[in-house]
């Protein structure tokens, strides 16, 4: 009750009512509109339907199962500089990306651990935010593998060339790719473009066993829902601009 989206979502259907109350149906229909939407899009369950689909799979790739190789590689996208936090970094949704990659890399799955590509430090142009990143985990000892990162990136394609000049360079062979189930099925696709045989493990599930099936549906619509759909049509649209610019 008293998430914002469901707030306006009872706002509007208050609105709705007393204008039918006062017989102004033209007026009625218009707000009914918008809280309709947000009610099909916040409130039934088909965003995780949609999500779970996407992530399924990669749902039965475990950790034990996976060759090992040159190097593992974690894609970028999970924290985000912050002055005032320990190590300069703050992390955010999909951190388990660290956890996973973390975890090849100490059961001998990977010779290097590599750590995803990010935007520029402030005021340092040429350093990525990954550079504080890799540095942690060195300072923490997480794992005994060499630490790289690799360097300022835009997205998933710029990752995949930056790491297909790595390979180049350090004469790797096989890598493995670390990175959330959602975006998987791009991300496996945009590295194999480049760098060949490419072994994928997939984290931060979203739906997939994580929430019990059948996925309940709300009368209030609910900002998460909403946010879980915002990723999947990332996921969708992000597909279709790779394919039409001949990433994948």
């Amino acid at each position: 009750m008293v998430d914002p989206l469901a707030l306006l979502w009872l706002g509007l259907c208050c609105a709705t009512a007393w204008l039918g109350w006062k017989r102004r149906w033209r007026s009625a229909a218009l707000v009914a509109s918008p809280a309709l939407l947000l009610f099909l899009l916040g409130s039934v369950a088909w965003p995780e339907y949609l999500v779970a689909a996407r992530e399924a799979p990669y749902a039965e790739r475990s950790v034990a199962n996976v060759p090992a190789a040159d190097a593992v590689v974690m894609l970028g996208g999970i924290h985000d500089a912050s002055v005032y936090d320990p190590f300069g970094f703050a992390l955010r949704a999909g951190s388990q990306r660290l956890v996973a990659a973390l975890q090849l890399v100490r059961v001998g799955k990977g010779r290097a651990l590599v750590l995803g590509g990010s935007g520029p430090l402030p005021g340092k142009p040429g350093e990525s935010e990954a550079s504080l990143l890799a540095g942690w985990v060195r300072q923490w000892q997480l794992c005994n593998a060499e630490v790289l990162d690799l360097g300022v990136c835009q997205n998933t394609h710029d990752e995949a060339l930056r790491l297909h000049q790595l390979c180049a360079e350090r004469g790797w062979k096989r890598i493995t790719v670390v990175t959330s189930a959602l975006h998987m099925r791009r991300a496996e696709a945009t590295m194999r473009k480049l760098n060949g045989d490419v072994a994928v493990v997939a984290c931060d599930f979203r739906v997939c066993g994580v929430k019990k099936e059948p996925w309940k549906s709300f009368p209030f619509p609910q900002t998460h829902r909403m946010l879980l759909l915002q990723d999947y049509l990332h996921e969708v649209v992000g597909g279709w601009v790779y394919r039409w610019r001949g990433w994948v």
